[in-house]
């Protein structure tokens, strides 16, 4: 699995997150993403070719970045599925069940979807659709697991059902 945030959210969350939280100044912040920057394209962007899920997290209205306040940004999923997943039933369940926006495009390389997703999502609605999605999830989770709104959720179920799966091609 790979996130692949769009540079300037990164950037934006970064900056909040270390000026808010951590009392680092705008240069200092601006000086280490210059000096990490090498290594991002070194090390972190080449992994991106081995994943069999590519996330792709982007403000729907990138213009928002530049304003200051608390206004939270609307974001949307751009998603790479590689070597397998039923996303059909994925597709129906985002859409159907969970009221979210859905395109989905099939790539020129084999066995590769993509999709990009919009739209709002209660960790319930995640939850409901995690049942219908996987509805053995006690044989493959160990946990109870804690479903999460937005696009995180989202996230979670796409990644539920490409884990289910992979263990069905094992059996």
């Amino acid at each position: 699995i790979f996130l692949d945030m769009a540079e300037d959210l990164r950037r934006h969350w970064k900056i909040k997150r270390d000026i808010g939280a951590r009392g680092h100044s705008r240069e200092a912040i601006e000086e280490s993403l210059k000096r990490r920057s090498d290594d991002l394209e070194q090390f972190i962007r080449p992994q991106k070719e081995n994943a069999d899920l590519i996330f792709g997290l982007a403000p729907v209205n990138p213009q928002l970045l530049e304003q200051e306040g608390g206004q939270s940004l609307r974001l949307k999923l751009n998603v790479v599925i590689r070597n397998s997943i039923h996303h059909e039933q994925l597709a129906r369940i985002l859409v159907g069940l969970c009221g979210m926006h859905l395109n989905t495009v099939y790539s020129e390389v084999p066995g590769e979807i993509k999709m990009t997703i919009e739209g709002d999502l209660e960790p319930e609605d995640t939850a409901l659709a995690a049942r219908e999605l996987a509805p053995h999830l006690i044989d493959i989770l160990d946990i109870h697991p804690k479903w999460s709104g937005g696009m995180t959720g989202v996230m979670q179920l796409v990644t539920l059902v490409q884990l289910e799966s992979k263990l069905k091609r094992l059996k």
